[in-house]
């Protein structure tokens, strides 16, 4: 295996698409992409399954039965900081990954026979369904805690890992029990404790019908929303009954504890394909990929209800339907929405056009919140080349993606990958976002206030805002001087803060009296210096002649040459303020 940075380059289809770059890609022979995922300080992992054998950088690995799998970490520049095999004397697969802000790795993992696992030998021997397992890895590849999540006596198979914002990890798997089909969802601790266990299971008036879920996606209060496809005359899913026959292709809400609280439609068959694409932003709006679906549609973005608030749809150039293959989704703290997948067939998005000149053509697309079209590239290779899987990096803003290709030397940009058209291989790709700039919450800048004023702060940058108060305007009032500090809440949950002081008016601060008695009391003109780097001060008496200057005044004028009365000043500031005003002056007489 090696990767080749070319000079030349064109993939783009659109003159914005500059904005998207490819960094660097991985190819291997006779390899298949199953799972990846960004981890931390630009780091990429991905899993993937092998025959015979496979070179990662200084890892080599051989293939223990018909097919190995293995596990690999990259740093940002596409460098292998480690990786491990999957070893048994069976089959053995991965079949879903995900990773924590720390590092932290999560797999599940799939056997029959038996597994060779960090010094254990799982044994899964005679099983139907064969043994799964739950894993965590630390940042360094070390095993921390593994899990047994074994169900069905059939047919057992994950479907998805999420994580929430405290580190919980949820388990989307189908299984067949004792001739059901179930889909269940498990929660565990970061630890690997389970915390409850939830089966999803939809009832028919036949009794032939089954729920399956296909993906789900966690939102920032624990709910959990999965969608899938219901098999049968449909009746209903735990004590939500559902009647629209025509179409079963849907999405349940369930709560923090994984009971159904609601259901909506997506989609109906044999038109609606499911996609990869579910995802959910902090706000409670969800986003929907599919594959293909009866009117076009490909992207969609619903409220909390369930209501659509706006739809994209794609056509053939002929007007014909389009088939997006494996449509992933992934959201950016902006709420802009990137979506990769693989077309069989020239489509257009509005006035803009993807041509296909050979085989399966790769895809990426940026959209805003609003469905507006930001960017696109895609792969122009003999044969084909498609994505099936979707990252994005939130310490950097890039894009990794990985899929298969069958082209004599892929090209990607300015990445061309090695490969053959007479084998699959697997490929990893890093694609620069050029738009990428973090957040910035700005409030205003700090300031003064002068008794009976107001000071209007206005929080820009988000679109929704909690000051100290509870207050959630972006704009607050600030009646008196104090620190004020607001919170920008973007489209991930994460919150950016700001703060602005507001100190007392330099006007207010200035004394009108000073008794340089030698008593430590107002012996001097002493000001507020603090909001200037200079100052320069002019004493002036009641006939406007000038008694006293300095360029850069240090708070050290103690009515010095002058004899008590009154007198009456100007001060300038280095920003060109000026503030005029009178002092009295009382001296005792010694």
């Amino acid at each position: 295996m090696r990767w080749v940075i070319l000079t030349v380059a064109l993939i783009v289809l659109i003159a914005f698409s500059v904005k998207a770059q490819f960094q660097w890609g991985k190819s291997y022979l006779n390899a298949y992409a199953q799972s990846l995922s960004p981890g931390d300080n630009g780091s990429l992992y991905v899993a993937g399954s092998f025959n015979d054998s496979i070179s990662l950088d200084s890892y080599k690995f051989k293939a223990a039965h018909l097919y190995s799998n293995f596990i690999c970490k990259y740093d940002a520049g596409g460098k292998v900081l480690w990786a491990t095999q999957l070893k048994g004397d069976s089959d053995n697969g991965i079949s879903a990954l995900t990773s924590d802000s720390k590092g932290n790795l999560y797999v599940t993992v799939y056997f029959f026979g038996k597994l060779f696992f960090h010094g254990d030998t799982l044994d899964a021997t005679g099983l139907e369904q064969g043994g799964f397992l739950l894993i965590k890895y630390d940042s360094e590849g070390e095993l921390l805690w593994k899990k047994d999540v074994s169900y069905g006596d059939k047919i057992d198979f994950t479907q998805q890992i999420q994580l929430d914002a405290m580190g919980n990890v949820y388990l989307l798997k189908s299984d067949l029990s004792n001739n059901l089909y179930k889909t269940r969802l498990l929660k565990f601790s970061a630890n690997g404790n389970l915390i409850w266990s939830s089966v999803i299971s939809g009832q028919t008036s036949g009794g032939d019908g089954f729920f399956m879920g296909i993906i789900m996606t966690v939102d920032n209060e624990e709910n959990i929303h999965i969608e899938g496809d219901f098999f049968g005359p449909m009746a209903s899913i735990g004590d939500l009954s559902y009647a629209d026959n025509a179409k079963p292709h849907i999405i349940v809400n369930c709560n923090l504890t994984g009971n159904p609280q609601s259901i909506f439609p997506i989609g109906r068959l044999p038109d609606f394909r499911s996609g990869y694409g579910l995802t959910s932003d902090a706000f409670g709006n969800l986003y929907n990929a599919t594959i293909r679906s009866d009117d076009h549609t490909f992207l969609r973005k619903f409220d909390k209800g369930g209501n659509e608030i706006w739809s994209l749809k794609g056509t053939g150039l002929d007007g014909s339907d389009t088939y997006l293959g494996n449509s992933n989704l992934e959201l950016d703290e902006r709420g802009d929405i990137f979506l990769a997948g693989h077309i069989y067939s020239p489509f257009t998005i509005g006035n803009t056009k993807f041509n296909k000149q050979f085989g399966i053509s790769t895809f990426v697309l940026k959209f805003s919140n609003q469905g507006d079209l930001i960017w696109a590239v895609q792969g122009q290779n003999e044969n084909y080349d498609q994505a099936t899987l979707l990252g994005r990096d939130l310490d950097t803003g890039s894009i990794y993606m990985g899929g298969m290709a069958n082209s004599d030397g892929a090209q990607f940009g300015e990445v061309t990958l090695e490969g053959s058209n007479s084998q699959n291989y697997l490929f990893f790709l890093r694609l620069g976002d050029a738009d990428y700039k973090p957040l910035q919450l700005n409030a205003g800048r700090d300031t003064t206030l002068c008794p009976g004023s107001s000071y209007l702060l206005k929080a820009n940058g988000f679109q929704n805002y909690l000051w100290q108060d509870n207050s959630q305007d972006s704009l607050f009032t600030a009646n008196s001087p104090g620190v004020y500090t607001v919170a920008g809440i973007d489209y991930l949950g994460n919150f950016h803060y700001d703060t602005v002081t507001i100190k007392p008016c330099f006007e207010a601060t200035i004394p009108n009296v000073i008794t340089p008695n030698g008593d430590a009391l107002n012996d001097n003109f002493v000001v507020n210096r603090d909001l200037f780097k200079e100052l320069r001060l002019i004493i002036y008496n009641r006939w406007g002649k000038e008694v006293y200057s300095t360029g850069d005044y240090q708070n050290n004028w103690r009515g010095d040459g002058v004899s008590s009365g009154v007198y009456f000043y100007k001060l300038i500031g280095d920003d060109k303020s000026i503030f005029r005003g009178w002092l009295q002056v009382i001296k005792e007489d010694f």
